[in-house]
Order: C-alpha cells, then sequence, then structure tokens
C-alpha cells in the first residue's frame, strides 16, 4: 500500500499576527540597580529600634554581671575568717558526728541545727567548709 502526499509549494501558511513592540512608560517600577528611596521616617523608626534592641542587651548584661556579682560576694561574706573556727567534711562524716565531736556537753538536736543554720544549708558534703558556732567552744 502506498500513502499519496500532495505538496502545494506555491501555497503560504497563514502567519500568527505581529506582536506589538514593547515601549519604555515613564514612572514604572525601578529597574534592580536603582537603590530604593528611604523615607526619613522609615530611617527615624529603625534608628529607635536599633537604640531600644542595644538599650535591652545592655540591661540583660547587666543583669547578668550584677547576678555573678552578688554569687560572689555572698561567696565571700560566708568565707571563714580567721579567727572563726571550721571544720572541713571528711567523707562520710555526718551533721551529727561533727555536732557530737565540737559540741558533746550540749543537746545534739540543738547543736546539729545551730551548725546547720550557720551555714545556710540543710545537708552536708564531703570537703565542704564548715563554720562551727561559737557555742560549740
Amino acid at each position: 500500500m502506498a500513502a499519496v502526499i500532495e505538496l502545494h509549494t506555491g501555497d503560504r501558511i497563514p502567519s500568527a499576527p505581529r506582536r506589538p513592540e514593547l515601549r519604555l512608560l515613564e514612572g514604572g517600577r525601578p529597574s534592580e540597580t536603582s537603590r530604593p528611596v528611604v523615607s526619613s521616617r522609615t530611617y527615624l523608626i529603625r534608628r529607635i529600634a536599633a537604640v531600644t534592641v542595644a538599650a535591652l542587651v545592655v540591661l540583660v548584661v547587666a543583669q547578668i554581671l550584677g547576678g555573678v556579682g552578688r554569687i560572689v560576694a555572698s561567696e565571700l561574706d560566708a568565707a571563714p575568717t580567721a579567727s572563726a573556727q571550721v571544720h572541713v567534711v571528711r567523707a562520710g562524716e555526718t551533721a551529727w558526728a561533727i555536732a557530737g565531736r565540737y559540741a558533746p556537753e550540749m543537746d545534739r538536736r540543738q547543736a546539729v541545727d545551730q551548725l546547720l543554720a550557720l551555714n545556710g544549708q540543710e545537708m552536708i558534703r564531703s570537703g565542704q567548709t564548715l563554720r562551727l558556732p561559737a557555742s560549740f567552744g
């Protein structure tokens, strides 16, 4: 079987209508290379925001440093003086045993309460330096 092909060489294919030429309009969108214009109000708002953020950062840093200073000061206040009697807790020692050693004549419950109250703690740890009350004599 054979296919018949007719070629019309003289006929033209109709062309699509031409697109209109592009024209540049005045006042259109700025090109990407030009910088945007920032109004003075926007500049002022940005400036106020930057100053506010900087002030907040300074306040937070001051609070942190003040807290560290208070912790260091409380540690210095809690440090025993040279004339005060102190005891370094050894492994396995209890507040009950320490109170019995330094205040054998006192009621041991009262001695333990005084010892822990003076050092501002409810429990002791090995290696901790304890200030001993003056009543422990």
